[in-house]
């Protein structure tokens, strides 16, 4: 199963407050049910707890997942797939590469199957810019100079078939093909690794622009 399901959490961390279950009636058929209002806890007979989803199905919470509270909520353990975040404002002002922004990929999170999404948001100030990216202290590849506008930029590192390969990709949403790269790596993730998004002034005079807010999510398949 996908250990981090963005709709299930989504759903129960924000209901989990103030909400009250909702008895099914003897005998529902859960498979077939389709009154269910988004967001809201049931439960049936058998104490199983089930959460309604946006097209009136249900789905089970299991048990192992759940408890119940005094009032009869139930209280879902919410694993955060952010590893982490980064809201420090950072210029581009070198016409040499620089890190603007790096942290530790700890070592149980790739493996051999695994992945993880960083996501950056940049703005231009007074010229282009060009970002590298690295893993383990090597490069994955370098972009070409990137456009005018405010961008989200988005990076993939996943294992590549076992714990010594990656792969990597970056898109830049205002950029075409300078923004977009591919890269291979052969660095050992089982230990700590230091990410880094290095960045340089392409083109103009003083601070190019600044890459703003940046975080990074585990994307675990088990």
């Amino acid at each position: 199963m996908i250990k981090y399901s963005i709709l299930n959490f989504f759903l129960i961390f924000s209901t989990l407050v103030c909400e009250a279950q909702i008895a099914l009636p003897a005998g529902t058929n859960i498979e077939m049910y389709n009154s269910a209002s988004e967001g809201d806890f049931y439960i049936d007979n058998d104490s199983n707890f089930y959460i309604g989803l946006s097209n009136g199905g249900l789905k089970i919470i299991p048990k192992e997942d759940s408890e119940s509270l005094p009032t009869g909520t139930p209280t879902i353990p919410f694993e955060n797939p952010v590893i982490w975040l980064s809201s420090t404002s950072v210029p581009v002002t070198s016409s040499s590469y620089e890190t603007i922004k790096s942290f530790t990929l700890k070592g149980d999170i790739l493996q051999d199957k695994n992945a993880v999404r960083i996501t950056c948001w940049r703005r231009r100030q007074g010229g282009n810019m060009q970002i590298n990216f690295r893993y383990g202290g090597q490069s994955f590849f370098t972009s070409g100079s990137l456009g005018n506008n405010s961008a989200r930029m988005e990076f993939i590192i996943f294992s590549n078939g076992n714990a010594n390969s990656q792969r990597a990709y970056m898109d830049d949403a205002n950029t075409g093909g300078n923004g977009q790269r591919t890269g291979t790596l052969s660095i050992n993730s089982a230990v700590d690794q230091t990410v880094e998004i290095r960045a340089r002034r392409a083109s103009g005079s003083g601070t190019a622009g600044f890459i703003d807010f940046c975080s990074s999510e585990a994307l675990i398949y088990e």
